[in-house]
């Protein structure tokens, strides 16, 4: 069975592929108006107009390893089957492993993201529509639950059809609608250390795994849909008692908790949500740049989708703005000219402005 480290994908591997998408991170990073681009300058266009399945069979992965292990890792992460979800996708859930987490929290990033801009931010307030006006200068009208405010710039880092938003429908017309995984996640407490064998099909007294995935293949075959794509147990939680974590497509009753847990539940938890876009292959992606000085930073949503990717396509938008509205940028090179609107013009008659930080 091939090994993380040595899966071919074509004629590039899983980490080969990790390695492309860390260039993103760099202060180097290149800088993208449209998101085809990127895909072609990272040399991903094929894993992103290709599904799993038939990009890894094609390129000499074994249908079994692809419809077994790579399914289960792309249930887990995306909530999607190989025949559904583009091999980038299968990639990077295949490159999750040495994952890190901050203890309390992973939001605690953003939160300091927060505190150390200096930004005015306007919690419980709903952003109801976002319109333009021309005089006496260009700027964006925005219309909250709390007031009306004209800015010069806009970034837009939410998915537009969730949000509730009313655009110009020259603008809401150029972004297409984006389909998303509706996902149960369960987390509860249990004295028992595991499932019950007998749900699996094993004796009493056999041992199961910490974490256990499922996959479509028997569906495929005509036999029942699993009831969950990945169930966990994440330690004590004290001494006797473990915290688990189930991800399904369905919601999971009381009654099958106690089945499966062996009347062994305690506290029980659960979140009902759009947890990932569907990563459909494609070769075309929503606009980065909507209009002058109004940004979309979910348009990255489609090629990669995690917290951090969300990150680079947030400090990509500010950079391209910088260059729109003041001349300038944060740091490194952009793929073409074309990243740069024709009607550039504007720049900062602010000699202590400060562009960026991190170059």
């Amino acid at each position: 069975m091939p090994s993380q480290e040595t899966l071919t994908l074509g004629s590039t591997s899983v980490s080969a592929t990790v390695k492309q998408i860390l260039s993103l991170y760099s202060p180097k990073t290149p800088k993208w108006g449209d998101i085809a681009d990127l895909a072609d300058a990272l040399h991903f266009s094929n894993l992103v107009q290709n599904t799993i399945a038939d990009y890894f069979v094609k390129s000499g992965v074994s249908k079994r390893f692809a419809y077994e292990v790579i399914e289960g890792a792309a249930r887990v992460n995306y909530g999607q089957n190989i025949d559904q979800i583009h091999a980038l996708g299968g990639a990077i859930s295949m490159a999750a492993t040495g994952s890190k987490g901050i203890e309390g929290g992973n939001f605690q990033i953003f939160e300091q993201f927060l505190k150390h801009s200096g930004a005015n931010v306007h919690l419980k307030t709903e952003v109801n529509s976002i319109s333009e006006i021309t005089s006496p200068s260009r700027q964006w009208v925005v219309k909250t639950s709390s007031g009306t405010i004209n800015y010069q710039a806009v970034i837009l880092a939410a998915p537009f059809h969730s949000s509730g938003i009313t655009l110009p429908s020259s603008l809401s017309s150029s972004i297409p609608e984006q389909p998303y995984v509706r996902l149960h996640v369960t987390l509860l407490a249990t004295t028992s250390p595991s499932p019950d064998p007998a749900y699996f099909g094993l004796s009493p007294g056999s041992v199961l795994p910490n974490m256990t995935l499922t996959t479509y293949e028997g569906v495929r075959k005509g036999r029942k849909e699993p009831e969950f794509s990945s169930l966990s147990y994440h330690g004590l939680i004290r001494d006797g008692e473990w915290a688990v974590k189930i991800f399904s497509r369905e919601r999971l009753s009381d009654e099958w908790l106690n089945k499966v847990f062996l009347d062994q539940v305690g506290w029980v938890y659960r979140k009902e949500w759009d947890a990932y876009p569907k990563l459909i292959p494609t070769s075309t992606f929503p606009p980065v740049r909507l209009d002058r000085a109004f940004y979309y930073v979910n348009a990255f949503e489609p090629f990669i989708s995690t917290m951090e990717t969300e990150t680079i396509a947030s400090r990509n938008v500010v950079d391209l703005l910088l260059k729109e509205e003041f001349g300038s940028s944060i740091c490194g090179s952009p793929l073409s000219a074309t990243d740069l609107p024709e009607d550039h013009n504007a720049t900062s008659s602010d000699k202590e402005f400060v562009y960026g930080w991190d170059c």
